[in-house]
């Protein structure tokens, strides 16, 4: 078995990426395959590294995933060390980070107020420093082709004209639960392919929004609690927010992108009906999709 690390042009690479090139074998295990990229574990004797493979078609800016991951791990947030970044021959990017621990399996209560406060702190981070974040426009960034979907786009229209979108603060994109790994006691943010200058409300309210879906309401609260302590928001906004995260999610599901369990129909009928926003329209509307 070859070096796969070998075959790779680095565009940027740490010491530590030059010394595993000179190694001739590396054991490698498939992680996961996703829709946009591979992710697989890379093992010698002593150390584990995380490479991932992106799909062309997916063309993120792992330049700047790069750059910002070394960014985040200066100012103490708790995301992987990243050892180089560059391009395979097939023309995908790569990107070639620490090995930190595998996605969540139980979930408890001081659980989930620690992931709240770790959230809480990626909002804190001086968005205004010499690290310059993306801002991408919001509907175009989160609800690419909403155009297809007349239903959800008039309500999403709606809720937009009652909100003032920020750019003010580094948000994560997609926090959840599978972007959160653990080892020991330790958990880890990855997969920072949407970081950038946003607002973080709706970062809270996505994540609020899928715990409620995927785990339960009173783990919801414990998340919530935790990261409200430091950065409150008044329960309307959160209302308006969470409405802008259901609808993404009911466009993630028409394209075949969310996970999909045996009460999760349900789930999300009752996350429509208990939100004050979304009531106010036909839940039969919002539901055509099912």
């Amino acid at each position: 078995m070859g070096n796969i690390l070998q075959r790779i042009e680095w565009k940027e690479r740490t010491e530590k990426l030059n010394d595993l090139l000179q190694k001739n074998v590396l054991s490698i295990e498939a992680l996961e395959q996703g829709f946009e990229a591979e992710v697989m574990k890379l093992q010698n004797s002593d150390e584990e590294f995380v490479i991932k493979i992106w799909n062309k078609s997916a063309n993120p800016n792992i330049g700047y995933q790069y750059f910002l991951l070394k960014a985040l791990l200066e100012r103490g947030i708790p995301v992987p060390k990243v050892f180089g970044w560059g391009w395979n021959k097939e023309g995908q990017q790569v990107l070639l980070t620490s090995f930190d621990g595998t996605q969540l399996t139980s979930f408890t209560e001081n659980s989930m107020k620690e992931i709240g406060k770790i959230l809480s702190t990626i909002h804190l981070i001086d968005a205004q420093g010499e690290f310059q974040f993306p801002t991408p426009d919001f509907i175009r960034h989160f609800f690419p082709d909403i155009h297809r979907h007349k239903d959800l786009e008039a309500i999403l229209k709606t809720i937009m004209s009652a909100v003032k979108m920020r750019h003010d603060c580094l948000i994560h994109g997609d926090f959840h639960l599978q972007n959160i790994v653990e080892e020991g006691d330790r958990f880890t943010v990855i997969d920072w392919t949407n970081g950038q200058l946003g607002d973080s409300r709706y970062d809270f309210a996505w994540s609020r929004m899928l715990t409620k879906l995927y785990l339960s309401e009173s783990l919801s609260v414990n998340f919530s609690m935790s990261y409200l302590e430091k950065h409150p928001i008044q329960m309307e906004e959160i209302k308006n927010f969470e409405a802008i995260a259901i609808l993404r999610w009911l466009l993630l599901h028409r394209n075949g992108g969310v996970p999909i369990g045996n009460d999760t129909v349900e789930r999300v009928s009752a996350l429509i009906s208990g939100n004050s926003i979304l009531k106010d329209h036909s839940v039969d509307e919002i539901q055509i999709f099912w």
